[in-house]
């Protein structure tokens, strides 16, 4: 009976071990996949300066093939490459964030290309009312 255990034991931990081995594939990512990107914390114009760090996290895991090469969670790191502070009299501030790395759950960098630009809203009354204020004054 402890020999039949013994063997029994055996050959069960031996396929155990034998079934964790896998293959592992190489997987290239489409140009132009889309990977949804968040910030971590609100930032604006204000804040940032071109040549700044923006911090943000994958919001969605991207699967290729069957396989999840970014996972929900995984750090991004993107790049500001221009940044211009709101202006006098309601004129909007400008924010380019262009290329950037994803580092995902092995600690590998990943290079990603991509360019977004953020308009703020144009605020027109100011202008009405300096354009208001110079007229009474000018009268």
């Amino acid at each position: 009976m402890k020999k039949i255990l013994s063997v029994f034991l055996n050959l069960a931990i031996g396929l155990n071990f034998s079934s964790g081995y896998c293959f592992a594939r190489q997987i290239s990512v489409p140009s132009g996949t889309t990977v949804r990107i968040i910030s971590e914390k609100m930032q604006n114009s204000k804040n940032l300066t071109a040549g700044d760090k923006l911090e943000a996290i994958i919001q969605q895991d991207v699967i290729i093939d069957d396989v999840a090469v970014f996972k929900r969670g995984d750090r991004a790191i993107l790049n500001v490459s221009h940044a211009k502070k709101a202006g006098f009299v309601g004129i909007p501030g400008e924010l380019v964030i262009s290329g950037g790395e994803i580092i995902d759950a092995n600690n590998k960098n990943h290079l990603i290309d991509f360019n977004q630009s953020y308009v703020g809203d144009e605020k027109t009354w100011p202008k009405v009312c300096l354009g208001c204020g110079v007229f009474i004054v000018l009268a």
